[in-house]
């Protein structure tokens, strides 16, 4: 027989739970750093639509060098 199949029968169960246990935590790891991200641009883009600064005033709109 080959290894492939022999393999994962010589196995313990205890394996396959470990393997499964550790897959389940960097998918939820892996969500939950997607989430943050996603927060955070939506965060910033509507830090960026309530700008805090007052409303230019006539021959006010260009920076002064």
């Amino acid at each position: 027989m080959l290894l492939a199949e022999t393999l994962p029968h010589s196995l313990p169960w205890y394996f396959g739970v470990s393997v499964f246990i550790l897959w389940l935590a960097a998918m939820l790891t892996l969500g939950l750093l997607i989430r943050h991200r996603l927060r955070a641009r939506r965060d910033s883009r509507r830090a960026d639509r309530q700008s805090t600064q007052p409303a230019l005033e006539p021959g006010h709109d260009l920076e002064v060098w």
